[in-house]
């Protein structure tokens, strides 16, 4: 079975599947007319964010994860330096 073959047989099963969801919606709406009514769906505005605040969140995510590396370290050190009785060697 080709890959094309695969796409047909996929989207051929996706129309069916989606087919008998419109049907099942249409039973639906028959026994529960007020369903019909949908409201519209409310989208929240994009946040715009100044350059200077895109800069601040940087600098301070990188802040972060230096403090994150030096701890590492430290502790990375720490726990070689009990199991083979020295420091570990820097690349």
């Amino acid at each position: 079975m080709t890959r094309s073959d695969l796409f047909t047989l996929a989207r051929a099963g996706a129309q069916t599947r989606l087919n008998e969801i419109e049907a099942e919606r249409q039973r639906l709406l028959r026994y529960f007319p007020g369903l019909a009514v949908v409201s519209p769906a409310v989208s929240r505005p994009q946040r715009v964010v100044s350059a200077a605040a895109r800069r601040a969140v940087s600098v301070a995510q990188k802040k972060r994860w230096a403090e994150w590396r030096a701890k590492q370290a430290r502790t990375e050190t720490v726990g070689h330096a009990a199991v083979n009785g020295h420091s570990p060697k820097r690349n």
